[in-house]
């Protein structure tokens, strides 16, 4: 038993030694404030303190006492839930950290920034003013980036907007206009996209009136629309 209680001992203070380190690795490289860090190391010398204190009273007495296997479980728990703690704090910070790279106006998410644009314009014009902001009409890579545009919209209170998806190219093949690449992901609304009788050009845009999902329309139509830069792209 007093074997078993001087490894589990060991084990806490393995365990101290380990959130030093990653407090250490991750709070450089966040650049955390001084105030959580500060907050961070006090409680983790804390801990520190009470594994030696609990290895003392090990082996003073020669044994362990139930009291100490108590104490020692508490312990254990108590440092998972700042570990717990401190990586959602450090998630937090990172990702506040970076979402202020994006300029002002416009909106972080998963390495790229996007901005809604109010003024309406047809498609073509609407990649142009785009491409004046060093971005290109939105490239929906997924869902995840969909769910995120969606949100954004909804809080931004966006109309019907274009995205950058077409058949400029050629039609009847919907392709993004940045890279002509053909959709991976899609999320057409219900009989979409339409047929074109008439052999003209469609685009595609997110229509607010069925939870922003896709639809396709003539390329003349003026629209607000979103631009998407990818952060390696900002200067």
């Amino acid at each position: 038993m007093i074997e078993y209680m001087s490894d589990s001992v060991a084990n806490m203070q393995g365990i101290v030694d380990v959130i030093l380190a990653f407090c250490f690795v991750n709070c450089i490289a966040v650049q955390a404030s001084n105030n959580v860090e500060e907050k961070l190391l006090d409680k983790v010398a804390e801990l520190d303190q009470k594994v030696k204190q609990l290895e003392v009273n090990v082996n003073k007495r020669g044994h362990a006492s139930y009291q100490d296997k108590e104490e020692i479980l508490a312990t254990v728990r108590n440092l998972e839930q700042k570990v717990f703690q401190l990586e959602q704090e450090i998630y937090m910070q990172k990702r506040d950290k970076v979402s202020t790279r994006c300029e002002d106006g416009w909106e972080y998410n998963d390495g790229s920034c996007y901005l809604l644009v109010e003024d309406e314009l047809p498609f073509l014009k609407a990649e142009v003013a785009c491409i004046n902001h060093n971005a290109y009409l939105v490239h929906i890579n997924n869902a995840d980036e969909n769910t995120f545009l969606k949100t954004y919209l909804s809080e931004s209170k966006g109309s019907n907007v274009w995205i950058g998806l077409a058949d400029v190219f050629k039609r009847g093949i919907y392709q993004w206009i940045d890279d002509k690449s053909t959709p991976y992901f899609e999320d057409w609304a219900r009989k979409q996209p339409g047929i074109s009788k008439t052999g003209m050009v469609h685009c595609v845009n997110m229509l607010a009136g069925r939870n922003y999902e896709w639809i396709d329309r003539i390329c003349d139509d003026p629209l607000m629309f979103i631009c998407e830069k990818k952060m390696t792209d900002l200067k």
